[in-house]
């Protein structure tokens, strides 16, 4: 008789760990808003610029960044072209990211 209750304790432990994979809910996207920050405003080597953003940075968002862009973790997704003014523009004055 015992064995024959290990035997079933074990065999509903292994459908309880099943479950819980196939039914663990899924990490949640990142939420909230995060300070994306450069060491420079455009051409100003003097000012500091940062700019609030959501887990994606969209298409021009950051246009104003110059220098060191550093982007915070928690960030996702950057969009086509998030750091200049328009689709033709470059941004000259990031210098790294």
């Amino acid at each position: 008789m015992p064995v024959l209750t290990r035997v079933a304790l074990g065999w509903l432990g292994a459908l309880a760990a099943i479950a819980a994979t196939l039914w663990a809910p899924s990490p949640a996207a990142a939420a909230g808003t995060f300070t994306l920050t450069c060491t420079q405003t455009g051409g100003d080597t003097t000012t500091p610029y940062s700019i609030t953003v959501d887990s994606v940075v969209n298409h021009n968002e950051a246009s104003g960044c110059g220098g060191v862009a550093t982007i915070p973790e928690g960030v996702t997704s950057l969009e086509w072209r998030p750091f200049t003014q328009d689709d033709t523009a470059t941004n000259p004055h990031i210098t790294s990211i």
